[in-house]
């Protein structure tokens, strides 16, 4: 029995399952057991009982790796999106810890992590290095010191649009930097390959005279691939398919989604004008406070006498639907479908 036990421990190992995946290999494992229990002759009562041990055993480990993937995703995020048990559930839903990276002249390049929807992704990366490797880093660098110049981020279909790089953490200590990479696009970006390259890392920054100040962390090429492998939670908006921009002209409805993370909204005016921006979007909570959206960009497209717009939000912090009471959509107030 012990050497069973040891065995399907040792092949859990190498394997990895969705949360789904985890569920449904839990539940086959039990309906299997419960079946050679009630079918199985007499004679093979010990090898029953094997069986169904395994099987018990089979679930416990499996939930509690689906339990520690969960908990690993929201203590990966939970210092930029959010600290509340809520959030934390909400991000090991829609993120996946990663442990992959590549190695050029002593520094690391790591993907910990991704969270997203489907038009919205953010990646936790790390650079490290070994004591041997000579890197030295400037004081109090300010958050939008990546310099994307060099960073490239390229989709097999398309390239998005919309991407930047912020980093969160320096220490010199621990030899390390963290980034977010967040990413938008009109175009779905979930379940799809991505590969960030990265050549010669550099950071800069402005000074007190205004003038840019450029520093070579490491020389080299890394480049990494990853898979926006995540649950989508977005939900659809339904109400008036007419809304008031801010400016007071009506608009179309044609398509919108919210999720935790970020908004899409697909709509039309019957005039052929630049309303790329024309309005806001605010989340009213259950507590009653308030939460905007981020207008990150979108594209337009003119047909005759109508202008076609595609827009994509995104927030600051992870907002579990079960915390909106509605959203206000310009000057119309939706309410939301979580079916």
């Amino acid at each position: 029995m012990r050497s069973e036990f040891n065995e399907y421990k040792q092949e859990l190992q190498h394997l990895q399952y969705s949360s789904e995946q985890k569920k449904q290999l839990a539940t086959t494992s039990l309906h299997r057991a419960e079946f050679e229990r009630k079918h199985a002759p007499k004679r093979h009562s010990k090898r029953r009982m094997t069986v169904s041990i395994v099987a018990a055993i089979l679930v416990l480990i499996i939930t509690a790796g689906a339990v520690g993937s969960w908990k690993s995703v929201a203590e990966l995020f939970a210092p930029y999106f959010g600290t509340s048990k809520k959030q934390a559930e909400v991000m090991g839903v829609m993120g996946t810890a990663l442990d992959e990276s590549v190695t050029q002249n002593g520094v690391t390049l790591t993907a910990n992590g991704i969270i997203g929807d489907k038009y919205n992704a953010c990646m936790l990366y790390t650079l490290s290095w070994d004591k041997e490797t000579s890197v030295e880093l400037p004081d109090n660098l300010p958050a939008d010191a990546w310099d994307t110049s060099n960073t490239e981020l390229l989709f097999k279909d398309e390239t998005p649009k919309f991407w930047n790089a912020t980093i969160v953490q320096v220490s010199k200590e621990k030899r390390q930097i963290k980034f977010l990479l967040r990413l938008s696009s009109e175009q779905p970006v979930i379940q799809k390959e991505f590969t960030l390259h990265v050549r010669d890392i550099q950071l800069c920054w402005p000074d007190e005279t205004g003038e840019t100040q450029t520093h070579l962390v490491a020389k080299g090429n890394w480049e990494l691939t990853t898979k926006t492998d995540y649950s989508d939670l977005s939900c659809k908006l339904k109400g008036d398919k007419t809304f008031e921009l801010l400016d007071g002209h009506k608009a179309t409805l044609n398509e919108a989604y919210l999720s935790p993370l970020g908004a899409y909204f697909v709509w039309t005016v019957p005039e052929a004008s630049d309303y790329s921006h024309a309005f806001d979007i605010t989340i009213t909570k259950t507590d009653g406070t308030t939460v905007s959206m981020q207008y990150v960009g979108g594209t337009t497209a003119y047909q005759k006498k109508t202008a076609r717009y595609i827009n994509v939000f995104r927030s600051d912090t992870i907002l579990p639907l079960d915390d909106m009471e509605r959203v206000t959509v310009g000057k119309t107030t939706y309410t939301l479908s979580r079916n």
